[in-house]
């Protein structure tokens, strides 16, 4: 998984490593300025300035979980 940024935010884009076809992709701009990303066994680990920190599944690009601190 490849971390994307451009001045909209941060997205993510899957590669298949056998292939090099791009498996799935979040465009950037999906989280906000400022995320950070952090790559953790099988999940993108993603800590928003906005108080959310959510996990991202590596093989499919779903959400595995997702926590907003208030």
């Amino acid at each position: 998984v490849v971390v994307t940024r451009d001045r909209r935010g941060i997205g993510l884009s899957a590669i298949d490593q056998t292939s090099g076809v791009e498996a799935w992709s979040l465009p950037p701009g999906t989280f906000p300025p400022g995320t950070s990303a952090l790559g953790i066994d099988d999940r993108v680990v993603l800590n928003l300035p906005t108080g959310e920190v959510s996990a991202i599944v590596a093989r499919d690009g779903s959400t595995a979980w997702r926590h907003v601190f208030e």
